[in-house]
């Protein structure tokens, strides 16, 4: 069987994303490091999932090869034995190279959906081999797990997956198993994965964080009749963009992933004149929630516009241009009905939510309105991060990029055409009820009211959801220097108040 080698790990480059084909889970527990993809935090279920190759249907031969060692400066103390290797054959609630992402998410209806667990291949922290359930006796010393290569060869035919696990260091195979595992089939993603040995299932409300060994991996390879490629399932640079139109003021953002500190900060608005593009704006891109906001005065919006975001970034194969499209469309002042797409209490389980999306393509709105609770702090099966002091800040940012991509993702085909406007709840700011007080800092007691995150990360979050809105009608701060955003919005003819309700409303101590 060819080997396929996976997308080059760049060298010299440190950053959250490891590249387009890559999705790691959760964002905030991995990074691109050293030429190579690196688990920095224990806790929770960590992997990172190729999105460019699956296991198709059916029986079929394949394998895997990757190096992997554990991360140097590590205490050795912890209680908790780690794995470290291979999952194959994730399947989510359907079979999709993003729902299978989240594979074994437990609680409400989505249960009922998911199909079987995927098969674990790898080496544990207390030396042994590990294939599905079967062990084999400790073979493995700390040493051997400092860098070695990891190999797993499989065939699945007539309901059985006949697997080979081998671990070699400095080129000698040093230890093995086999095993012949059951299953109704054999599908789906393949994963990477850095995790305690028996991490709890991922739940809505789950705030386990169990720390263990890390590793790192370099030079993953696959190949095989088994698997199907599709070079076009990747994800970044740029993820969406959305907009709002306003009395001829156009405000469109488009997100992208974390890059590197040394990476260009700028993009361009286009717009497309016959077969020419011409730039109509340069956004800056935030360095917290990772979005630019592109302005232009004086829209026409009596027609509809082609544009497209462009972005230079260092690529695997040097710099390149990537680029997100979407049409500016124009005021709809001519039509009898407005429709709006109202969304709401938005739970991972169900990521990308495609026959959601086909459902609102159909009915074609003209306003798409989320009004709250855009994510839960359970979203993509992992808590919270809390900050309260700066220097917390960047993580739990990451933290909350990473349940955000998972639900505003799967809508990006019906965003990028149309005007959305969104309005943040409680759980969108980490907190269950919110009553905001103007802006202040929560005391010690929610009851008394105001923000239980540092003011930073409140910003980042109001920016990421509301910084498309048109200009507020006062542009005075309010508390903590928290923006005001309360506005209108005219579409059709229509205007709509879009008020920040939660930021005033008065705690249950002043009644």
């Amino acid at each position: 069987m060819a080997a396929q080698n996976l997308a080059h790990l760049q060298e010299g480059i440190t950053r959250s994303w490891i590249g387009p084909e890559y999705w790691t889970n959760p964002l905030m527990n991995w990074r691109l490091a050293n030429g190579r993809i690196e688990n920095t935090h224990g806790g929770w279920v960590n992997e990172v999932h190729i999105l460019t190759h699956q296991l198709k249907e059916g029986d079929g031969a394949f394998f895997m090869r990757v190096e992997l060692g554990l991360m140097d400066g590590q205490s050795d103390n912890t209680s908790e034995v780690a794995f470290a290797g291979f999952k194959i054959g994730a399947v989510g609630h359907r079979n999709d190279y993003r729902s299978n992402i989240l594979h074994d998410m437990e609680g409400a209806f989505a249960e009922e959906l998911f199909h079987e667990p995927p098969i674990r291949a790898g080496l544990t922290t207390d030396g042994r081999l590990l294939i599905g359930s079967e062990f084999s006796k400790p073979v493995l010393t700390p040493d051997d797990m400092k860098e070695a290569v990891l190999e797993l060869a499989g065939v699945f035919r007539a309901g059985v997956a006949n697997l080979r696990l081998s671990l070699s260091v400095s080129g000698r195979e040093v230890a093995s198993m086999k095993s012949d595992v059951e299953r109704a089939s054999l599908s789906g993603n393949v994963a990477l994965a850095c995790h305690g040995l028996n991490p709890p299932r991922r739940k809505r409300r789950d705030a386990s964080n169990l720390d263990h060994l890390r590793f790192w991996f370099s030079g993953w390879e696959l190949g095989g009749d088994k698997f199907s490629v599709h070079p076009e399932q990747t994800f970044g640079p740029i993820l969406w963009s959305q907009y709002t139109l306003h009395q001829n003021t156009l405000k469109l953002m488009a997100f992208f992933v974390p890059m590197e500190a040394e990476a260009i900060r700028t993009a361009e608005l286009q717009v497309r004149s016959g077969s020419r593009w011409s730039t109509v704006a340069e956004g800056t891109i935030e360095p917290l929630s990772c979005a630019a906001l592109f302005r232009v005065d004086q829209w026409d919006s009596t027609l509809d516009q082609d544009y497209r975001v462009t972005y230079r970034w260092n690529s695997p194969n040097g710099e390149e241009l990537a680029s997100w499209s979407g049409t500016i469309r124009k005021d709809p002042v001519d039509k009898d009905t407005i429709v709006m797409a109202g969304l709401s209490c938005s739970h991972s389980e169900l990521f990308p939510n495609k026959f959601l999306l086909e459902n609102l393509l159909a009915q074609d709105p003209d306003l798409v309105f989320f009004s709250g609770d855009q994510i839960y702090e359970s979203n993509g099966g992992y808590w919270t991060v809390k900050a309260t002091r700066k220097e917390e800040v960047p993580r739990a940012t990451l933290n909350y990029l990473g349940k955000y991509w998972l639900s505003i993702l799967g809508f990006r085909d019906l965003l990028k055409d149309r005007p959305t406007v969104m309005v943040p709840d409680d759980h969108d700011v980490y907190s269950n009820d919110l009553w905001g007080k103007g802006g202040i800092a929560m005391g010690k007691d929610r009851c008394f009211g105001g923000y239980g995150m540092h003011r930073d990360w409140v910003k980042m979050v109001e920016f990421s959801q509301m910084g498309n809105r048109p200009d507020p009608l006062d542009p005075t701060p309010v508390e903590q220097g928290l923006d005001y955003y309360t506005t209108s919005l005219d579409v059709g003819g229509v205007s709509f108040a879009l008020i920040n309700d939660r930021k005033f409303k008065s705690a249950p101590a002043d009644v």
